[in-house]
């Protein structure tokens, strides 16, 4: 099982702030992503993706801790492992 943490704005479109989901062996990111937007809707493919289906600038997803958004590919070609933690949150940023 994969621990999901939705921080805002993602945690209004799913409803709740932690999931737990069950990957198969072999499942990357991506997959994952694809999960929750057929599961939640246009409004979270949304929210978290921009016009060239990569993570938007302004989304944030930590793998264990570590920023894989930031990654060229988005992190779409990290592994799911079981016990691991992804947490989706907004990049806040001020002046």
């Amino acid at each position: 099982m994969i621990k999901l943490v939705m921080l805002t704005p993602f945690e209004n479109i799913v409803g709740k702030k932690d999931i737990m989901i069950e990957n198969k062996k072999g499942e990357t990111f991506k997959d994952l992503v694809d999960k929750l937007i057929n599961k939640y809707g246009e409004k979270f493919k949304k929210t978290i993706m921009d016009e060239k289906n990569r993570i938007k600038d302004s989304t944030m997803v930590l793998k264990n801790g570590v920023n894989i958004s930031a990654k060229e590919d988005s992190g779409f070609k990290e592994k799911l492992n079981d016990e691991e933690e992804y947490v989706f949150c907004s990049v806040i940023s001020g002046g």
